[in-house]
């Protein structure tokens, strides 16, 4: 969704676009919980440093829309042809990830799973953290079914699914 914002964005500005110096996608720094928003990882991010710290102001350069053919070929291998259900809690957990919350009626509620679990297997793949997670539903595909194990307050659990397509 953040690319749909960008797009959106450079085609009705709010602010004259010779203006702007950089856009921030914010959709994958958390979720609201309790009135706070918890954002992780900025310490990886060099780039917004870089640009506050440059002499002059960046060129920016409109590129052309990919292809038909790259671009399908692109959005395929994106990995979001296959939903889950399940909202990442953002901060380091040991021993799986922690997900902040699972959507009603996804593939991950029907396992059982819920906000809070830990998940440290998927479809046999054992699961240390969200980039795990991320690469073990890569290989699979709408209509697989497969077996999830999760902690909850301490608690190993199990529950099987069937994959579905993002809506």
């Amino acid at each position: 969704m953040g690319l749909l914002g960008s797009a959106a964005y450079v085609a009705h500005p709010t602010l004259p676009l010779e203006r702007a110096v950089a856009m921030i996608n914010m959709d994958m720094i958390g979720r609201v919980r309790d009135g706070k928003v918890f954002v992780g990882d900025t310490a990886t991010g060099t780039t917004a440093q870089q640009l506050a710290a440059a002499p002059e102001r960046p060129q920016f350069v409109r590129t052309a829309a990919l292809s038909g053919e790259v671009a399908t070929a692109s959005a395929s291998n994106s990995g979001y042809a296959v939903y889950f259900g399940s909202v990442p809690d953002m901060s380091e957990t040991a021993g799986g990830f922690r997900l902040a919350d699972v959507r009603d009626g996804s593939p991950a509620a029907k396992a059982g799973l819920k906000g809070g679990d830990i998940m440290y297997e998927f479809a046999g793949t054992p699961i240390k953290d969200l980039y795990d997670f991320s690469q073990a539903l890569r290989t699979h595909k709408a209509g697989d079914e497969v077996t999830v194990k999760w902690r909850r307050d301490g608690k190993e659990m199990e529950g099987n699914t069937t994959l579905a397509t993002r809506k």
